[in-house]
């Protein structure tokens, strides 16, 4: 989840990071990966001189055993990418090779130009075996190699972090000491802000409503905000999934009518300023987004629909349900509403609106029981799996018979996203989603609606408030806010 990978994210570090900009660098690696011609194998050379925590050196043999671990334990993307001889789900144990004490080789299971993001997020993070057991560690206080060192942790309560020294990125934590307060709700978590001013910062569980109360406040009328606010990158979004083997969703130009239908900023407003609009399959704040799908064009839509037979006086009755328990937001049904008054105004889509709760919604999309419904990605709480596009892309490619079941096929497509997929080079690899996303706009896998970024509130004297573009808060960006005179 969120709170697990941000703690991981700040105690720990991957071979690889991506910096403020997005931009993939080394970290303990100290140099970008070199890749067979067969594009399976990654040599990777690691920086030399660094030390765990507890003292031991940092060698390609805890990479190899972390990943090992990893495996083992049943790390879905460890086990996803690594080299699987038998087919059993779980990565050889020859998969990472130990080339000497400062290189290791990685072998996948098929190409993919992008696993060097996949080894910057926390299951590829190298661990200390002296410290680590072989069984699972959900409350150790070993850490790693982060820009910040675990002192304690109280489960459920706080952690307590020191800065790293020895920590080789860059820029150095500019506060020695930081406590993590974890809140058994957002009410606490607002106290300890507003009343008592005991934290800092607020984050993880912050509503919107929260947000903007906070950040309009100006208790001494002087001018000035009582707090900061902060938003990052997009890390959800909102979208409808049509079964595509169900009349008349098998049709692509009612699908594409549907598309020309929406008014993505109108409903994004229904949140209030909480949510985005979003016009691709992927988030505007993540590399290679590319926005093509169309405006509003209701006229668009009708000729779409009428090519199909369907007319202001033969109407096109559909049913479009969407979940009412509040997984997503309290504004769901409101939010159902704007979709379908958005459909009927092309006065030819007829639109029932059915709400259901979670469980009953689960069941039924992956039996292919709704035909067109409103989902939201990833599940809330968690972050996308690795800092790419392909994270907010492929699943809707290659699970279209089971989970969702959209039915959705296109040999066009599935050759598109191998060849992304197995494209070393980046400049090639972000063309290449370009594409995808032009043909999606087509195809519609799926027809994404909104997107919703991450946002903190924090006393006027905390600055660098950075969020990454997997939602994670890295505590070194944190500086001292810098007084006004």
């Amino acid at each position: 989840d969120f709170i697990g990978w941000e703690i991981k994210t700040n105690t720990m570090s991957g071979l690889y990071r991506f910096n403020p900009d997005n931009v993939l660098e080394p970290l303990l690696a100290s140099a970008l990966p070199t890749v067979s011609e067969n594009k399976l194998e990654y040599t990777i050379p690691l920086r030399a001189g660094l030390r765990f925590p507890d003292g031991s050196e940092f060698t390609a043999e805890d990479v190899k055993w972390s990943l090992n671990r990893a495996a083992g334990l049943g790390n879905f993307l460890v086990n996803t990418y690594l080299k699987d001889s038998n087919g059993d789900n779980f990565a050889d144990e020859d998969a990472v090779q130990v080339m000497d004490p400062s290189t290791v080789k990685i072998i996948l299971k098929e190409p993919t130009g992008y696993f060097p993001a996949i080894l910057a997020v926390p299951p590829f993070f190298p661990i200390s075996s002296s410290c680590y057991s072989d069984a699972g560690d959900p409350g150790s206080t070993c850490g790693a190699i982060g820009p910040y060192t675990i002192v304690s942790w109280d489960l459920n309560d706080r952690i307590r972090l020191r800065a790293n020294p020895d920590w080789p990125g860059q820029p150095k934590p500019a506060f020695e000491n930081i406590t993590v307060k974890f809140y058994p709700d957002v009410v606490s978590m607002r106290r300890s802000l507003v009343e008592f001013r005991s934290v800092d910062l607020a984050w993880t569980g912050l509503t919107f409503q929260d947000y903007t109360e906070l950040t309009g406040l100006d208790g001494d009328g002087n001018g000035a905000a009582d707090y900061t606010g902060w938003q990052g990158p997009s890390t959800f979004k909102s979208y409808i999934i049509f079964e595509q083997a169900t009349p008349p969703w098998d049709k692509e130009r009612v699908r594409q009518a549907a598309a020309y239908a929406i008014d993505h900023e109108a409903l994004a407003a229904v949140f209030g300023g909480a949510r985005l609009p979003l016009l691709s399959p992927v988030p505007d704040t993540i590399p290679g987004h590319l926005a093509t799908f169309p405006a509003r064009d209701l006229t668009r839509a009708r000729d779409l629909l009428r090519a199909e037979g369907y007319t202001e006086s033969a109407k096109l009755p559909i049913t479009l349900w969407y979940v009412n328990d509040g997984r997503y937001s309290n504004n769901e049904e409101a939010y159902a509403n704007a979709i379908k008054a958005q459909l009927e105004e092309t006065n030819v889509f007829q639109v029932e609106l059915a709400g259901a709760s979670w469980d009953e919604f689960r069941l039924q999309i992956s039996q292919c029981g709704f035909p067109a419904y409103l989902l939201g990605w990833p599940s809330p709480g968690q972050p996308v799996s690795y800092l790419d596009a392909t994270s907010w892309t492929d699943f809707f490619v290659t699970n279209t018979n089971r989970v969702f079941c959209s039915n959705y096929e296109s040999v066009t497509m599935t050759e598109l996203v191998a060849e992304a997929r197995a494209e070393v080079d980046e400049a090639a690899r972000l063309e290449q989603y370009g594409r995808i996303q032009t043909r999606w706009a087509d195809e519609l896998p799926t027809l994404p609606l909104t997107q919703e970024p991450r946002r903190a509130v924090s006393l006027p004297i905390i600055d660098g408030v950075r969020v990454d573009a997997l939602g994670m808060m890295h505590y070194e960006w944190l500086t001292k806010a810098v007084a006004e005179e």
